[in-house]
Order: C-alpha cells, then structure tokens, then sequence
C-alpha cells in the first residue's frame, strides 16, 4: 500500500505544479501592459519566453510522435494562412501585414507545442485558476481603486468622467483596457458552464460567481454581450439538444446565484460605491447610450428619430460630454463599423492589409504612450494610504527595476508619440 500511495502524492504533486505553471503562462498572456517587452516596435509578452521554452522541450521529446495532430492543424488551418498571405503581400504594407501572419503562425505553434507537454486536465486546471486570478484582481481593485484610482489597485485602471462631478476608474487587471478583459473574462466564465469544468468543478464553479462579480464592475457592454450570448447558448445546448438537465447542475447554479448575490450585496450594500457605480449604469443604459449616437444613426438611414438637440441634448448628456454624436465613445465605435464595411465593399476579397494608426501599440511602455488627458491615462492620485498595499508596492518596484534594466539592455525602447507610432504590433 505504501507505493501505491507514494505513487498518487506524487502523481497529485505533479499535476498541481503542472496547473500552477500553466495558469502562470496563461495569466502572463493576458497581460497587455505590464508583462511585455517593447522590442524593435513590437510586444514580446514574458508568456511567449515560455511558449518557446516548452516549443523547444516538445521538439526534443514529443515532436516525433505528434505527426498526425500536426497533419490535421496543417490542413485545417491552411486556407487561412494561404489567403492572409496572399494579402499581406498585395496590400500596400506586406512587412507588418507578413509580420502579424508569422506571429500567428508562431503564438499557434508554441501554444500547442507547449500544452502538449501537459495533461489536457492540467491545462484546463490551469486556464480556469489564471481567470480566477484575473477575475480576483478585478473585484479586489474594484473595492480598493473605483473612486480612488489606480495608486490603490493591483492592476491597472481606466479612467472614466461619464458620471457629472466623479472621476471613476474601471478596473481591468494587466489588460489593455477594460473591453479586452471583459471579452477574454467572459470566455473563461463561459467555458466554466460548459463539460470543461469536469477538470476543476471547484475552480470552475468559483470562477462563474467571482468571474460574473469582475464582468459586472468592469461596466463593458462588450463583456456583458459574450457573457449573456454565451450563457443562453449553454441553457439552448443542454435544454434543447441534450434535453436534460440534471439536478447536480440545477443545485450547483443556484448555490452560485446564492453566493453570487450575497457577494454583490457585500460589494455595494456596504461601500461608498453604490452612487458612483449606480451612476455609471445610467449613462451606459439604452436610453443614454441610444440618444448619444441618435443623430448619427438618423443621419445614416434618413430617419426621423426625434433625437434631442440644442440645450435640450446638451443638459441630456451633461456640460462634461461631447456634444457630436460622432466623438462619443459609441459614436467612435459606430464611425470604425461605417468605415470597416466601406472597406469590406471596396476590397471584399483580400482587404487592405495593415495600415498604421494613432492607437497602434496594445501594450504601452512605462512611459504613457497617450496624452495626460487622454480618458485612458491614469493621473496621480493621493498616495498617503498606499503603504498598505503591499502588492501595489512590490508592483511599483519591479516595473522600476524593469524599467532600468530595459532602458540599459534596449535604448530603442523609447517612448513616442502615437502619430509616430510603427505599425508593426502583435
């Protein structure tokens, strides 16, 4: 019995570091702004370091034996690959268009070279623990940083003036910007509904309440969408196509709801947040958000929208927001979706390839890469309580540390303006 038992410590031992390294390597791939290298105008995040050191350990070991996966990725993935090259060299910028296909070409080889390392259970282990973490960081910042700013959070926060009179700051970890973690969040949390969860039913079932919690305080529509999408395709799977669904699940969702709720109560009950988020809610509700871009969509399609107009839409949005429909954040979005089927119409086959842009670079350096009054800056805020926070702390330090040796090892790694920033970013 004692082999036996030696035997499954050691099997556990191994599949625990197993899932811890892989939800480290999948947590540094979903840091766009703080675990990259900015390397001859291009992102070199630290996960894609590890990516290859397990590329290179699956050549030594498994490469041989995985002819017949790589046979069917080829196949598979070969029209894909054949016509983004065939783009890349016809547009009028083939050497960022190439680079961003090789990028492709390599993250997928990596990615797949290095998880085959593992067991498929470890993987998922590990994919749902980083999210967990994510979600965590999320929540955590929420309550520390909302009405505070970034001096007290973990990870990063975007700065927001859409409520009259507060300046809010909407947590989203290392990403970009809070719609790439709410879009990559509501992934994870949707994939933690599904069979995968069988891997880690504890890890999962912690990841949809904190997971749902962070995708709540993130304020993204974007998230909200993939989150409500993905949820209803899950129920339409298991009612419709299954038609079953089992008590064990019936019991699980609603222990979820339960804590889920109780959370949120915890969260906004008993903070000074409720306003502020409650505000914030308000100005990205339909009615808001539709009288915003009313004038745009009425000048589009030659409708009488009764939008408002004059001092009646100026007190309706607030003194602080931009008037033209067209400089409001939806009326961005709206301008890029106009352009973008133009472009589509134009050029339906191969595109237009990749063309340089004021907001190019996805991970900025330590030195802002956007103006001070940019609404994603993140100005200083008072730091008499920062102490506290050992993390925030040790987070300063290292990017210090980082920050000399990079300057010392790459001085081409130098802040520019967005108007001259490369096009070449991954």
């Amino acid at each position: 019995m004692r082999p036996k038992t030696g035997m499954t410590l050691s099997r556990r031992a191994r599949s625990v570091s197993a899932g811890a390294l892989c939800a480290t390597v999948f947590f540094l791939a979903s840091a766009d702004r703080f675990f990259t290298l900015r390397f001859f105008g291009a992102n070199v995040r630290f996960a894609s370091l590890a990516l290859v050191a397990g590329f290179v350990v699956w050549i030594l070991t498994r490469a041989r034996k995985s002819d017949d996966d790589l046979r069917a990725l080829s196949i598979g993935w070969f029209p894909f690959i054949a016509l983004y090259a065939l783009a890349a060299a016809t547009s009028d910028t083939p050497a960022p268009a190439t680079l961003k296909i090789a990028w492709f070409a390599f993250d997928f080889i990596v990615a797949y070279a290095a998880i085959a390392l593992f067991d498929a259970g470890d993987v998922a282990r590990g994919y749902f623990l980083s999210y967990l973490v994510i979600a965590l960081i999320i929540t955590i910042d929420f309550v520390a940083g909302f009405t505070r700013g970034p001096d007290y959070m973990i990870g990063y926060g975007q700065l927001n003036n859409m409520v009259p009179g507060v300046l809010l700051y909407r947590p989203h970890a290392f990403y970009y910007e809070p719609s790439f973690a709410a879009s990559s969040l509501a992934l994870a949390w949707a994939l933690a509904l599904t069979r995968l969860r069988d891997a880690a039913p504890n890890l999962a079932s912690a990841l949809v309440i904190v997971g749902l919690i962070a995708l709540l305080v993130m304020t993204s529509r974007t998230g909200w969408l993939y989150a409500a999408v993905a949820a209803l395709a899950v129920l339409i799977f298991r009612v419709c196509v299954q038609r079953s669904m089992p008590r064990t699940s019936i019991k699980h969702a609603i222990i979820a709801g339960v804590v889920g709720v109780a959370l949120l109560i915890a969260i906004f009950g008993f903070s000074d947040k409720r306003e502020a988020i409650a505000g914030l809610l308000d100005r990205l509700g339909f009615a808001q958000t539709f009288e915003r871009i009313c004038p745009s969509i009425a000048e589009q399609f030659a409708l009488d929208l009764r939008c408002l107009s004059g001092d009646e839409r100026r007190r309706f949005l607030g003194d602080d927001q931009p008037f033209n429909a067209d400089e409001t954040a939806e009326g961005v979005r709206l301008v890029s979706l106009r352009t973008t089927v133009a472009t589509i119409a134009k050029h339906p086959w191969l595109g237009v390839g990749v063309s340089p842009g004021s907001d190019r670079f996805i991970a900025s350096s330590a030195t802002a890469l956007i103006a001070p009054d940019s609404p994603r800056s993140s100005p200083a805020t008072s730091r008499s309580r920062v102490s506290t926070y050992g993390v925030i702390c040790c987070r300063k330090t290292m990017r210090s540390v980082w920050k000399r040796a990079s300057s010392a090892s790459w001085p081409r790694r130098t802040a520019r303006p967005p108007s001259m920033a490369s096009p070449l970013a991954c």
